[in-house]
């Protein structure tokens, strides 16, 4: 008889082995199947790395956040992140806050190339005008023909009127007869 159970324990203890062995590889499957990665680089506005520089990850509606700051290349990387909507936001002293939102959909690397730009150096540029001011009111392409050009033309004093417009008009060309 105590052969039995010690076959029978034996049995039962390979079968849990077997079973949790079975499992495992699924267990595995899930937990990095659906894994993204969001990574990206920070620069200042001449296009130089920033070092140190805090990232922030985060997702108000799950609640879920995550931190870190620029390496020495000025890189940041956020690994296995669940597929979802995520908001990046970057602030740092003497600069403009990035916030960007990025959509984790696959284990594809999302690439994130984000520039700082200085706080207090945007410009604007107003720019207002007077059709008074023109030379030309008219937006046609044309010619005008007065006096002063009529004394400068090369005419024939047979010609005349025939003549000036054939010489002032651009692609016109005399006839030949």
């Amino acid at each position: 008889m105590g052969t039995v159970r010690w076959r029978l324990s034996l049995l039962g203890s390979c079968g849990l082995v077997l079973c949790c062995g079975a499992l495992a590889p699924a267990a595995r499957a899930q937990e990095l199947g659906g894994a993204g990665t969001i990574q990206g680089t920070v620069k200042d506005p001449t296009g130089g790395v920033m070092v140190a520089v805090p990232v922030g990850l985060r997702n108000p509606v799950t609640g879920f956040k995550r931190s870190t700051a620029t390496d020495a290349a000025g890189r940041f990387l956020f690994r296995n992140l669940p597929p979802n909507h995520y908001h990046v936001e970057i602030a740092t002293p003497g600069f403009d806050a990035i916030e960007r939102d990025v959509d984790v959909r696959t284990g594809v690397p999302i690439d994130l190339e984000l520039s700082l730009t200085l706080t207090g150096t945007t410009a604007a540029v107003e720019v207002i005008g007077h059709a008074e001011d023109l030379v030309e009111r008219d937006p046609t392409a044309h010619t005008d023909i007065d006096q002063s050009l009529i004394s400068r033309l090369p005419l024939e004093s047979v010609s005349g009127l025939n003549q000036v417009i054939t010489l002032a008009s651009p692609g016109v060309v005399s006839d030949s007869n």
